[in-house]
């Protein structure tokens, strides 16, 4: 089974943490702050998402 990239991981974090349904608006925005907070650690820093990305 193949792993899953950084970007990948880190939308299924916040997934995985989150206690409901969360939109892909959503979690472009978390994205966003969480790269934010920690210097680009999700993998597209520098890059503005695309919703149809996440």
């Amino acid at each position: 089974m193949a792993s899953l990239g950084e970007l990948e991981r880190a939308v299924m974090d916040l997934l995985w943490a989150g206690h409901e349904a969360a939109t892909a608006n959503t979690l472009r925005d978390l994205l966003a702050q969480s790269t934010a907070a920690h210097g680009g650690a999700a993998g597209h820093e520098g890059k503005d998402l695309a919703v149809t990305t996440v």
